[in-house]
């Protein structure tokens, strides 16, 4: 649905009466005798970590997380209660039979891996490209893709139409320098790894002296792999990801693969035409193939093959030696309970079913209705923001206003229509669920290849707690379980909804307008609409925030990639901007005072306390260098101290001095 952007007149966002307000504010956590002037963060979180130590092996935690009812432990515990009491419609029977299967730790044990037997079998009998079109057809339709993920995705120059992309071979290790660089924390890493790979390979049926060569040869594919893979800085720019091919050229890329096989195998019909995101990527992979010892690719496909099972339904993977290399990469290895676990394998196979029994459970009916004019006021905001932007030319500013006015708002839910009647649950048969799961789900979703494109097909998914701005469609997704508190209360202070959900739609928003969004025209198409002038402008603006946030370091020596966080660090300044700008305006109309203290606090500084809150964590030091080196967002506490530091209004509040670390005398800002 394509939504014109209108300044609205009237907001039922602001509390006709704050008598009932509930606060999502801490105080336990904050730290008084720290100076909101020099870090921000430590005055709002500096007792988070102290006072709720991480359990071994957590890496990560949170305290949205502790404030708020974890959408799959809810969701857990109602399935649960389904499974004793037999009761409830057909369609949460099913949903408690498949929860049930999960749960059920005897007959997984009994089932072992021997569901993978076929495929198994194909990974071990492949010899001609045919036989690697069909083994790898069936393993994608279990999702598994290791040489390549195949996926639709809209056509960038034309994304009204879905075609199908072929995107880089998986790696175990999230960064692909780990492989390649001689430090002496990456050779402890990648002992970790050799060990990790030797264990799964072991339990697949493995002798130990057979997993030890195996475990080597995989390390070697997979640094080919590494070596030929497009830096995460230079695929931040979409146009190093998007080459248009045929099945003729793409044959004589990869001749080792039977292409005609595999689409007819994988049930996609022939595409005329093909993206291949890294064409030097596939080139490894040919290289892999025309190899003419196959123990290394049976070894490799089988080590994906097992990886691709979810832990759960493999409890001794589970072992201490595969925690240790979780902690050692940064996952959570032992985030979630076993019955948090088994009710995201139950979303993951029955999706709409469970999203279905979520809002008639947990989310109030107004949900979406509660949340959408939040949105759409911050919209305002950021049309209001643009016509005030005089650094852009008349021209390019107009083309900016007509891309925000088809914005494509997908809030809380859209359509729920899958139908997983074909799909019956079988008793204790937990494996096989999955995989019958797995297939119906990677048939639906190769089924879009070739159709049109749905400007509000999920990304992410209503049990999401995150959000999304997707380019290609120009549309934001704020899913339903990301609009519960803490993030969203109706009940709570303007200043928090504002701070918090209202940051999450702004910073969306503003993702369109960043270094990769601003790319993107009002259609989603890959397509220049900037004059020189106005890029180089917004560019000279962007390298403040490179330079900024590049010297930030989270221990001293890891300083943050300005350029990999650069779109993050954009949408986090620019959504912050809007929230505020949005708060501020509704409490002018309201005739409500910002500046002036109510139970200890401002309205205006509850609003920045409330958005530095959202980012208090607890984070495993290994974790986190391995964040600063792969993922696009800044850590938590630059993500607070970064973007106060450049909103002028902050210093104010919190009556900081000129040239003090948050309110230094130089800021950067675009949006």
């Amino acid at each position: 649905m394509l939504k014109l952007c209108v300044l609205l007149l009237y907001f039922p966002f602001w509390p006709v009466s704050h008598a009932q307000s509930a606060s999502h504010l801490d105080s336990s956590v904050m730290r008084s005798d720290a100076d909101p002037c020099v870090d921000f963060y430590r005055y709002a979180c500096g007792r988070f970590a102290e006072q709720n130590p991480r359990h071994p092996g957590q890496t990560y935690l949170f305290l949205n997380e502790l404030q708020g009812q974890p959408t799959f432990e809810l969701l857990a515990r109602t399935l649960g209660q389904e499974t004793r009491s037999g009761t409830g419609t057909p369609t949460e029977k099913a949903l408690a039979a498949y929860y049930d299967s999960c749960m059920d730790r005897t007959s997984i044990d009994r089932e072992d891996l021997r569901a993978l037997a076929s495929l198994r079998s194909k990974i071990e009998d492949a010899t001609t490209p045919a036989d690697f079109g069909r083994t790898l057809a069936a393993l994608a339709s279990v999702h598994t893709m290791p040489l390549f993920r195949v996926t639709p995705e809209a056509d960038q120059r034309d994304t009204r139409r879905q075609i199908l992309a072929l995107s880089t071979p998986t790696l175990t290790l999230p960064s692909g320098g780990s492989y390649l660089r001689s430090a002496d924390a990456d050779q402890v890493l990648l002992k970790a790894y050799r060990l990790h790979v030797q264990q799964v390979l072991f339990l697949s049926g493995y002798s130990s002296k057979r997993a030890v060569a195996g475990a080597a040869q995989i390390q070697e594919i997979e640094t080919g792999f590494a070596r030929a893979s497009v830096s995460a800085t230079a695929a931040r720019d979409p146009r190093n990801q998007y080459h248009i091919t045929s099945v003729a050229d793409l044959s004589a890329l990869v001749p080792g693969i039977d292409w005609n096989v595999f689409f007819a195998s994988a049930g996609v019909p022939t595409p005329k035409e093909i993206n291949i995101v890294s064409p030097t990527s596939l080139k490894a992979v040919q290289q892999l193939l025309a190899t003419k010892d196959r123990s290394a690719l049976r070894a490799y496909l089988t080590l994906r093959l097992i990886e691709s099972i979810p832990p759960i339904l493999q409890p001794s993977r589970l072992a201490a030696e595969n925690r240790l290399f979780g902690a050692l990469i940064g996952s959570n290895a032992e985030g979630l309970s076993k019955a948090e676990s088994c009710a995201i394998e139950t979303y993951y196979a029955r999706s709409d079913d469970m999203v279905r029994l979520f809002l008639a459970r947990f989310a109030p009916e107004t949900l979406k209705t509660d949340a959408t004019p939040l949105v759409e006021e911050i919209e305002a905001q950021m049309k209001i923001d643009i016509q005030r932007a005089e650094w852009m030319s008349p021209g390019t500013r107009e083309q900016a206003l007509h891309k925000l006015s088809l914005i494509a708002n997908n809030i809380a839910y859209s359509s729920l229509s899958d139908d997983y009647s074909a799909q019956p649950v079988l008793h204790q048969r937990a494996l096989q669920n999955y995989l019958v799961a797995a297939e119906a789900k990677f048939r639906r979703r190769m089924s879009k290849i070739g159709g049109p494109t749905d400007r509000l097909a999920p990304s992410l998914g209503p049990l999401s707690d995150g959000a999304a701005y997707e380019p290609d469609r120009n549309e934001i997704e704020l899913p339903a379980a990301s609009l519960m508190p803490p993030s969203f209360d109706p009940k709570a202070s303007p200043a928090e909804n504002y701070a918090r959900i209202g940051f999450t739609a702004g910073h969306e928003i503003v993702h369109g307008y960043d270094d990769e969004g601003r790319q993107y025209d009002g259609l989603g198409q890959l397509k220049h609409w900037w004059t020189k002038e106005d890029a180089a402008h917004f560019n000279d603006r962007a390298a403040c925030f490179v330079s900024e946030y590049g010297s930030f370091a989270i221990d001293g020596t890891h300083h943050v990639n300005g350029s990999l966080t650069l779109g993050e660090n954009i949408a986090d300044n620019g959504g912050l901007h809007l929230a505020l700008a949005a708060f501020l305006s509704a409490a002018a109309r309201e005739g409500t005072d910002v500046n002036l203290a109510d139970d200890g606090y401002t309205p205006l500084q509850r609003f920045f306390l409330s958005y530095a809150q959202s980012t208090c964590s607890s984070v495993d030091p290994q974790a986190e260098r391995v964040q600063v080196e792969t993922n696009p967002h800044t850590p938590d506490r630059f993500r607070a101290n970064g973007v106060l530091r450049n909103t002028p209004e902050f210093g104010k509040a919190f009556s900081c001095s000129k040239g003090q670390p948050m309110m230094p005398v130089q800021t950067c800002r675009i949006w």
